[in-house]
């Protein structure tokens, strides 16, 4: 069993990103957006951590977008389907360390490239997944 790290930062702060996010790139582009992560996720050093089955992937893909549809206030649909979010609760199976949080994120950004998101929202939208990103974290492994 292995000893379980907790940021010194604390739950994610500040407001997740708001509806208006939503409400401009639909679900759809939430979904296309997740589905995009994955592509650069399943290509990184840290694939390992990823399923690599195309429908695990797809699947994987799809329950992250409806994370992330639901946490801007569109449908639940991660609650219906899964139950309450409790995201660290769930990744601590995974070994999450800084390096692996800095390559999750690098892949998210770039996701947010390939897509037309939106100019004005991006600085809402990182600065929500930085914090969340480094709640995740639960290996002091490698951390500075």
């Amino acid at each position: 069993m292995r000893d379980f790290h907790t940021p010194s930062s604390g739950p994610p702060a500040g407001n997740p990103p708001g509806p208006h996010i939503l409400q401009k790139i639909g679900e759809e582009g939430v979904r296309q957006l997740l589905r995009l992560h994955y592509n650069h996720l399943l290509k990184s050093s840290i694939a390992h951590m990823f399923p690599t089955e195309p429908d695990a992937v797809e699947f994987a893909a799809q329950k992250n977008a409806d994370f992330f549809i639901q946490l801007m206030g569109g449908t639940p649909h991660f609650s219906t389907k899964h139950g309450p979010p409790r995201m660290r609760a769930r990744h601590m199976p995974f070994e999450i360390t800084d390096r692996a949080k800095d390559v999750w994120l690098d892949c998210f950004f770039r996701a947010m490239d390939d897509l037309p998101f939106p100019e004005e929202d991006r600085e809402e939208f990182k600065a929500f997944l930085v914090s969340f990103a480094g709640w995740m974290v639960n290996s002091a492994k490698d951390s500075v």
